[in-house]
């Protein structure tokens, strides 16, 4: 599952390409595309590629977009990012290392944990585990990248409703995970197993919100996390 606006239009083949070959149907969200714009896209996309018009479902929801479906889906969910180039072996790998935990927690390869609680800032007082970076071993962490996470139905599923502001993915994601007891593992994985798509002139969320995280600082602050610090 995944979401995905026009600014990302000319990297979005590459994106899909790298993970279509691994997923039965790949359910992507167009935000604020027009009904022209759709109609390229669909021209140039695989079949099993099912194309939400946002104008036509929900309307521009930004990254709430990519959980659009998981509540009318059943089996293995993976939430993706249309700007990240996922590996050839990445569904295989994600799916196991659920197997390797009886499916009882959420994979991630992004993730963050806080260095103290309450923060004073949700990025300043937290450590970030790049999904570009390595990780030696399988880490609990208080917050998933959404780009990045896979899950099995029975497990969890979610509906927009689950997400009462926008931008802001990753946390709502980690609350109901805290609210559904069900921890948040980073993987194992040697560095450049995930790769950015190269577009990096384009606006993205982080970018957007560094330096004025109070929302989410708040956020954060009124959760009763049970990951130790």
């Amino acid at each position: 599952m995944m979401a995905t606006h026009w600014a990302r239009r000319k990297e979005l083949p590459k994106v899909v390409d790298s993970i279509i070959g691994q997923v039965d149907d790949l359910f992507l969200y167009l935000n604020d595309y027009t009904v022209e714009q759709f109609l390229e896209l669909r021209k140039e996309l695989p079949s099993n590629v099912v194309l939400m018009l946002g104008r036509q479902e929900a309307g521009n929801i930004t990254d709430v977009g990519k959980f659009y479906m998981s509540c009318q889906l059943y089996g293995w969910q993976f939430t993706l990012d249309d700007d990240l180039l996922y590996p050839s072996n990445y569904v295989q790998t994600m799916i196991a290392k659920a197997e390797h935990y009886g499916r009882s927690a959420v994979i991630c390869v992004h993730g963050r944990t806080f260095n103290q609680l309450p923060v004073d800032s949700y990025y300043k007082n937290s450590r970030t585990y790049n999904y570009k970076l390595p990780l030696e071993e399988d880490t609990i962490v208080h917050v998933g990248g959404t780009g990045t996470c896979c899950f099995h139905s029975d497990l969890l599923f979610f509906s927009t409703a689950d997400f009462f502001t926008d931008k802001m993915a990753d946390i709502w994601f980690a609350i109901k995970c805290v609210d559904k007891d069900v921890p948040i593992i980073a993987v194992q994985r040697e560095q450049g197993w995930l790769k950015d798509a190269k577009n990096t002139d384009t606006a993205d969320i982080y970018n957007e919100f560094q330096g004025e995280d109070g929302v989410q600082t708040e956020l954060v602050n009124l959760v009763r996390w049970k990951v130790p610090l």
